[in-house]
């Protein structure tokens, strides 16, 4: 994490926490089909939400559709070790073991509509990139991070495209927000030993795209879908506030102009869909995430109370690896109205080692989830699911050269998923119809 501005130190070791990881940060549910949906990726193509997922698909969905999907993630850290913060005199040394715990729910809404009988429209609505973490404001690791999230929200606007009954192809148009707040309390580096509460929030826009095409065979029973997702440049503007004393001004500096920059990556998603049975089908996914573009974090006007005031910039290295991502599935018709799903995912980190801290210490990671689907009648259909992801523990022994923290020990995560989805089929009430 070079080019550090020395008044700001106080401030740096917040933001030197490693709070944007991995595999981890694209959150996988641009729908509210769990870990089987997912598998089928670009070639499922069964619901309005392939307008994000492969906008080719949109040409499968003949009828306006509305999809409502609440997926919560339940995840923790933990971390066991000792964290050392270096000061001029008598470094701080604490030991023992911390736990943070987290409930997200995400959203994923989705509408299609056909416009003609070769051009379908969808909008959407999901949370393709987050992550967060909450520790006590008592613990060990408190120089690092208390709060810390990260999350986007992004609103899609695709078409797909019927060029015959084979192919397709399809695009869409994404603006995306970014809400970023990262929080700590640190001693002073200063003579007289008092707290430091730093926080940091900011919000802004990014803007991309995906594209698709899809192959479908005369009976659509087997599809093979490609989807490539850009890259999103996001520039978060926001307040930066830092104080040794709530109640004396004079200790508190409040900038109001704080920004932060950093790249989300480019996407290829690659995927394959096969009925082998009226009951049976299998999918799969490989997905190529070029996190080479997440090399490092620049946050501008951060504000510091230890020193006397004053604002700076600072670049905070990631070194990002491009990674893979590798899932299978299976959907099984037990009768004409249930549905079972199995799917399985295998997660390549893209973190450098060199920069894993205790506020996501990922590792690679493999995920299990299984699925039932309910059709209740030919308008409504209720998908709900489990997945848990399986991480190893992992070494951190990762200083932060700007504030002289060191974290030392062991670090390991736990997630849970619960996925839901609601479509409903919205044809009937376009032609009054009764259901």
């Amino acid at each position: 994490m070079p080019r550090i501005i020395p008044a700001l130190v106080s401030v740096l070791i917040l933001t030197c926490s490693q709070m944007v990881h991995a595999s981890g940060l694209r959150v996988p549910v641009d729908n509210g089909l769990g870990t089987p949906g997912n598998a089928g990726g670009a070639a499922l193509a069964e619901d309005a939400s392939t307008g994000v997922t492969n906008p080719a698909g949109l040409v499968r969905i003949t009828h306006p559709e509305l999809v409502v999907g609440v997926s919560p993630v339940f995840s923790s850290v933990d971390f066991d070790g000792t964290v050392t913060v270096a000061r001029p005199i008598n470094d701080i040394v604490k030991t023992g073991d911390t736990s943070a715990h987290i409930i997200a729910p995400l959203l994923a809404v989705h509408y299609s509509h056909p416009l003609t009988d070769r051009v379908t429209y969808a909008f959407g609505l999901t949370n393709p990139f987050g992550q967060g973490v909450q520790f006590n404001d008592n613990s060990i690791v408190n120089s690092s991070v208390t709060n810390a999230l990260l999350i986007t929200w992004n609103i899609s606007n695709s078409f797909g495209y019927k060029i015959n009954d084979n192919w397709s192809v399809g695009v869409g148009f994404d603006a995306q927000r970014l809400d970023f707040e990262a929080d700590n309390i640190t001693p002073s580096l200063g003579p007289i030993a008092t707290d430091i509460y730093t926080s940091n929030t900011a919000d802004g826009w990014g803007y991309g795209y995906h594209t698709g095409i899809l192959y479908m065979t005369d009976s659509e029973m087997t599809r093979i879908g490609f989807n490539y997702r850009s890259q999103v440049d996001h520039k978060a503007t926001g307040r930066s506030f830092a104080t040794q004393d709530f109640s004396n001004p004079g200790n508190t500096i409040d900038n109001k102009d704080f920004s932060v920059e950093f790249s989300l990556p480019p996407i290829f998603s690659l995927s394959g869909y096969h009925h082998v049975t009226e009951k049976l089908a299998i999918m799969g996914t490989v997905e190529y995430y070029m996190w080479g573009v997440f090399d490092e974090l620049k946050f501008k006007n951060i504000a510091n109370a230890d020193l006397g005031g004053g604002s700076g910039t600072m670049i905070v290295k990631q070194s990002y690896k491009n990674s893979w991502v590798f899932m299978t599935g299976t959907y099984y018709h037990l009768t004409e109205n249930i549905r079972l799903g199995l799917g399985i995912r295998i997660d390549q980190t893209p973190t450098n080692e060199k920069y894993v801290n205790v506020e996501f210490p990922e590792s690679d990671f493999w995920a299990l989830g299984g699925s039932v689907g309910y059709q209740f009648n030919r308008v409504v259909r209720l998908e709900i699911g489990y997945t848990h992801s399986f991480y190893q523990s992992v070494d951190i022994d990762y200083t932060c050269d700007a504030s002289g923290v060191n974290n030392n020990g062991k670090g390991k995560l736990h997630a849970d998923l619960i996925n839901s989805q609601l479509t409903i089929n919205l044809a009937p009430l376009f032609r009054n119809e009764a259901v």
